[in-house]
Protein backbone atom coordinates (compact mmCIF):
# COMPACT_ATOMS: atom_id res chain seq x y z
CA UNK A 1 0.00 0.00 0.00
CA UNK A 2 2.84 2.72 0.86
CA UNK A 3 4.19 2.32 -2.79
CA UNK A 4 1.00 3.49 -4.08
CA UNK A 5 1.45 0.89 -6.89
CA UNK A 6 0.35 -2.66 -8.38
CA UNK A 7 2.78 -5.22 -7.24
CA UNK A 8 3.55 -8.51 -9.01
CA UNK A 9 3.87 -11.81 -7.01
CA UNK A 10 7.69 -12.15 -7.18
CA UNK A 11 7.55 -8.64 -5.30
CA UNK A 12 4.85 -9.43 -2.74
CA UNK A 13 6.21 -12.71 -1.81
CA UNK A 14 9.41 -10.73 -0.55
CA UNK A 15 6.82 -8.76 1.94
CA UNK A 16 4.26 -10.77 2.89
CA UNK A 17 3.17 -14.43 1.41
CA UNK A 18 -0.46 -13.64 2.99
CA UNK A 19 -0.73 -11.00 0.11
CA UNK A 20 -0.05 -13.65 -2.89
CA UNK A 21 -3.04 -15.23 -4.40
CA UNK A 22 -2.33 -19.14 -3.17
CA UNK A 23 -3.81 -20.85 -6.16
CA UNK A 24 -1.87 -18.87 -8.84
CA UNK A 25 1.65 -17.81 -7.31
CA UNK A 26 3.61 -21.12 -8.29
CA UNK A 27 1.57 -21.73 -11.80
CA UNK A 28 2.38 -17.52 -12.24
CA UNK A 29 6.42 -18.81 -11.37
CA UNK A 30 6.54 -22.15 -13.47
CA UNK A 31 4.95 -20.27 -16.84
CA UNK A 32 7.41 -17.00 -16.41
CA UNK A 33 4.33 -14.21 -15.31
CA UNK A 34 5.64 -13.44 -11.91
CA UNK A 35 6.96 -9.90 -13.06
CA UNK A 36 3.46 -8.95 -14.42
CA UNK A 37 0.04 -7.55 -13.11
CA UNK A 38 -3.07 -9.22 -14.81
CA UNK A 39 -5.64 -6.93 -15.68
CA UNK A 40 -8.87 -7.27 -17.62
CA UNK A 41 -9.09 -5.32 -20.84
CA UNK A 42 -12.94 -4.69 -21.09
CA UNK A 43 -14.79 -3.22 -23.59
CA UNK A 44 -16.30 0.06 -22.59
CA UNK A 45 -19.98 -0.40 -20.58
CA UNK A 46 -19.08 -3.81 -19.49
CA UNK A 47 -21.44 -4.72 -16.37
CA UNK A 48 -19.10 -5.20 -13.15
CA UNK A 49 -21.24 -8.39 -12.63
CA UNK A 50 -20.15 -9.98 -16.00
CA UNK A 51 -16.06 -9.81 -15.09
CA UNK A 52 -15.67 -13.08 -13.51
CA UNK A 53 -13.52 -12.49 -9.92
CA UNK A 54 -16.42 -10.13 -8.91
CA UNK A 55 -19.08 -12.45 -10.22
CA UNK A 56 -17.07 -15.45 -7.71
CA UNK A 57 -16.38 -13.35 -5.20
CA UNK A 58 -18.93 -10.73 -4.40
CA UNK A 59 -22.36 -12.81 -5.80
CA UNK A 60 -24.07 -16.34 -6.16
CA UNK A 61 -21.83 -17.86 -3.81
CA UNK A 62 -22.58 -20.60 -0.71
CA UNK A 63 -20.18 -18.24 1.93
CA UNK A 64 -20.29 -14.93 2.83
CA UNK A 65 -19.00 -12.30 0.07
CA UNK A 66 -15.62 -10.96 0.36
CA UNK A 67 -15.01 -7.31 -0.13
CA UNK A 68 -13.48 -6.03 -3.42
CA UNK A 69 -12.80 -3.38 -5.33
CA UNK A 70 -12.17 -2.53 -8.63
CA UNK A 71 -9.37 -0.23 -9.83
CA UNK A 72 -9.92 0.79 -13.83
CA UNK A 73 -7.60 2.64 -15.79
CA UNK A 74 -8.30 3.62 -19.62
CA UNK A 75 -5.61 1.88 -21.68
CA UNK A 76 -4.90 5.09 -23.75
CA UNK A 77 -2.43 6.01 -21.85
CA UNK A 78 -0.52 2.80 -22.74
CA UNK A 79 2.16 1.76 -26.02
CA UNK A 80 1.72 -1.34 -27.55
CA UNK A 81 5.07 -2.09 -25.95
CA UNK A 82 4.34 -1.47 -22.61
CA UNK A 83 1.73 -4.41 -23.02
CA UNK A 84 1.33 -7.77 -22.84
CA UNK A 85 -1.94 -9.44 -23.91
CA UNK A 86 -2.91 -13.41 -22.87
CA UNK A 87 -6.31 -14.82 -24.55
CA UNK A 88 -5.99 -17.98 -22.20
CA UNK A 89 -7.25 -17.76 -18.61
CA UNK A 90 -3.31 -18.06 -17.45
CA UNK A 91 -5.10 -19.39 -14.55
CA UNK A 92 -7.26 -22.42 -15.69
CA UNK A 93 -6.31 -22.62 -19.33
CA UNK A 94 -5.73 -26.15 -20.54
CA UNK A 95 -5.39 -26.19 -24.17
CA UNK A 96 -5.63 -29.34 -25.72
CA UNK A 97 -2.21 -31.40 -27.48
CA UNK A 98 -2.76 -34.32 -29.24
CA UNK A 99 -1.95 -37.60 -27.27
CA UNK A 100 -1.52 -35.81 -24.32
CA UNK A 101 -4.59 -33.65 -22.94
CA UNK A 102 -7.98 -32.41 -23.94
CA UNK A 103 -8.80 -29.23 -24.05
CA UNK A 104 -10.50 -27.23 -21.28
CA UNK A 105 -9.92 -25.92 -17.60
CA UNK A 106 -7.50 -27.70 -15.23
CA UNK A 107 -8.35 -29.12 -11.59
CA UNK A 108 -8.04 -26.40 -8.97
CA UNK A 109 -4.46 -27.31 -7.57
CA UNK A 110 -2.77 -29.09 -10.81
CA UNK A 111 1.04 -29.27 -9.83
CA UNK A 112 2.44 -26.43 -12.08
CA UNK A 113 4.94 -28.61 -13.31
CA UNK A 114 2.26 -30.48 -14.90
CA UNK A 115 0.90 -27.05 -16.14
CA UNK A 116 3.99 -26.57 -17.80
CA UNK A 117 4.76 -29.44 -19.41
CA UNK A 118 1.34 -29.46 -20.99
CA UNK A 119 2.40 -25.71 -22.63
CA UNK A 120 5.30 -26.27 -23.48
CA UNK A 121 3.58 -29.91 -25.45
CA UNK A 122 1.47 -27.68 -26.84
CA UNK A 123 4.12 -25.29 -28.12
CA UNK A 124 6.18 -28.38 -29.70
CA UNK A 125 2.79 -29.27 -31.78
CA UNK A 126 3.89 -26.09 -33.46
CA UNK A 127 0.16 -24.26 -34.02
CA UNK A 128 -0.52 -22.16 -36.23
CA UNK A 129 -1.14 -18.20 -34.35
CA UNK A 130 -5.03 -18.45 -34.55
CA UNK A 131 -5.18 -22.05 -33.00
CA UNK A 132 -2.72 -21.04 -30.31
CA UNK A 133 -4.07 -17.34 -30.37
CA UNK A 134 -0.84 -15.55 -30.02
CA UNK A 135 2.79 -16.23 -30.26
CA UNK A 136 5.47 -17.78 -28.18
CA UNK A 137 7.57 -14.74 -26.45
CA UNK A 138 9.98 -15.59 -24.23
CA UNK A 139 10.06 -16.10 -21.26
CA UNK A 140 7.05 -16.57 -21.01
CA UNK A 141 5.38 -19.79 -21.48
CA UNK A 142 1.92 -19.39 -22.66
CA UNK A 143 1.05 -17.74 -26.18
CA UNK A 144 1.02 -14.05 -26.12
CA UNK A 145 0.73 -10.32 -27.78
CA UNK A 146 2.83 -8.16 -27.80
CA UNK A 147 4.11 -4.79 -29.12
CA UNK A 148 3.90 -4.82 -32.84
CA UNK A 149 1.65 -8.38 -32.57
CA UNK A 150 -1.04 -6.77 -31.01
CA UNK A 151 -2.00 -4.80 -33.95
CA UNK A 152 -1.51 -7.55 -36.30
CA UNK A 153 -3.41 -9.88 -33.89
CA UNK A 154 -6.25 -8.00 -33.54
CA UNK A 155 -8.12 -10.66 -35.65
CA UNK A 156 -7.57 -13.43 -32.55
CA UNK A 157 -9.26 -11.05 -29.89
CA UNK A 158 -12.16 -12.36 -30.14
CA UNK A 159 -10.78 -15.76 -29.17
CA UNK A 160 -9.75 -14.96 -25.81
CA UNK A 161 -11.35 -16.80 -22.99
CA UNK A 162 -14.87 -15.61 -21.90
CA UNK A 163 -14.31 -13.18 -24.43
CA UNK A 164 -11.91 -11.53 -21.86
CA UNK A 165 -8.04 -10.79 -23.27
CA UNK A 166 -6.11 -10.22 -20.12
CA UNK A 167 -3.41 -7.62 -20.08
CA UNK A 168 -0.08 -8.15 -18.32
CA UNK A 169 1.54 -5.14 -17.23
CA UNK A 170 5.29 -5.24 -15.99
CA UNK A 171 5.38 -4.16 -12.22
CA UNK A 172 5.21 -2.42 -10.13
CA UNK A 173 1.96 -0.27 -11.82
CA UNK A 174 2.19 2.91 -10.17
CA UNK A 175 -1.71 4.45 -8.82
CA UNK A 176 -2.00 7.65 -10.08
CA UNK A 177 -4.98 9.84 -11.54
CA UNK A 178 -5.50 7.90 -14.32
CA UNK A 179 -7.02 5.46 -12.02
CA UNK A 180 -11.02 5.21 -10.87
CA UNK A 181 -11.72 2.79 -7.26
CA UNK A 182 -15.00 1.61 -7.88
CA UNK A 183 -16.53 0.17 -4.95
CA UNK A 184 -19.73 -1.58 -4.72
CA UNK A 185 -21.77 -1.06 -1.56
CA UNK A 186 -21.82 2.25 0.91
CA UNK A 187 -19.90 0.17 3.91
CA UNK A 188 -16.87 -0.53 1.18
CA UNK A 189 -17.16 3.40 0.26
CA UNK A 190 -16.92 3.56 4.07
CA UNK A 191 -13.59 1.69 3.78
CA UNK A 192 -11.92 3.20 0.98
CA UNK A 193 -12.24 6.41 2.38
CA UNK A 194 -8.70 6.10 4.49
CA UNK A 195 -7.11 5.46 0.95
CA UNK A 196 -8.40 8.44 -0.54
CA UNK A 197 -7.45 10.65 2.22
CA UNK A 198 -3.56 9.04 1.34
CA UNK A 199 -4.19 8.79 -2.35
CA UNK A 200 -6.04 12.18 -3.16
CA UNK A 201 -5.78 12.26 -6.82
CA UNK A 202 -7.08 8.87 -7.06
CA UNK A 203 -11.18 9.21 -7.88
CA UNK A 204 -13.15 6.98 -6.06
CA UNK A 205 -16.84 6.23 -7.24
CA UNK A 206 -19.81 3.84 -6.14
CA UNK A 207 -21.89 1.62 -8.55
CA UNK A 208 -24.35 -0.67 -6.19
CA UNK A 209 -24.17 -4.51 -7.44
CA UNK A 210 -27.68 -5.95 -6.70
CA UNK A 211 -27.20 -9.48 -5.09
CA UNK A 212 -23.85 -8.23 -3.17
CA UNK A 213 -24.69 -8.72 0.63
CA UNK A 214 -22.11 -6.59 2.01
CA UNK A 215 -23.36 -7.02 5.67
CA UNK A 216 -23.14 -10.98 5.96
CA UNK A 217 -21.56 -11.66 9.08
CA UNK A 218 -18.21 -12.77 7.89
CA UNK A 219 -17.92 -9.83 5.52
CA UNK A 220 -17.93 -7.62 8.15
CA UNK A 221 -15.44 -9.18 9.95
CA UNK A 222 -13.10 -9.18 6.96
CA UNK A 223 -13.63 -5.79 6.28
CA UNK A 224 -12.94 -4.80 10.05
CA UNK A 225 -9.81 -6.55 9.50
CA UNK A 226 -8.88 -4.39 6.20
CA UNK A 227 -9.96 -1.32 7.48
CA UNK A 228 -7.18 -1.38 10.35
CA UNK A 229 -4.54 -2.48 7.97
CA UNK A 230 -5.62 0.28 5.77
CA UNK A 231 -5.60 2.92 9.32
CA UNK A 232 -1.41 1.25 9.53
CA UNK A 233 -2.99 -0.48 12.95
CA UNK A 234 -2.49 -3.75 11.60
CA UNK A 235 0.06 -5.41 9.11
CA UNK A 236 -1.52 -7.27 6.65
CA UNK A 237 -3.37 -9.97 8.17
CA UNK A 238 -2.66 -13.61 7.19
CA UNK A 239 -6.82 -14.65 7.80
CA UNK A 240 -7.17 -12.36 4.64
CA UNK A 241 -6.40 -15.32 2.00
CA UNK A 242 -9.73 -14.16 0.20
CA UNK A 243 -8.67 -16.59 -2.73
CA UNK A 244 -9.83 -19.85 -0.43
CA UNK A 245 -13.17 -17.77 1.07
CA UNK A 246 -15.61 -18.32 -1.87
Amino acid sequence: MAERALLAKRDLIRRTTAAVRATTSLTDAALGLSDYVHLYLLGQGTPWESIPILATQLLHGREAPFPHVVLETNTSSLNDGDCTLCLWNIAVSRPGVPGVCQGGNWTRGTNPNRILEVWRAFRGAKPDAETARGYWNEPIQVPTLQGRQIVEGLRLLGRAASGIPELLLRAPVQVDDRFTLWVFSDDDMSTVRTLQQEWGDVRVRQSLMDGYESRASNTRMWRSRIDSYFAGQTPFPAALDFDRRR
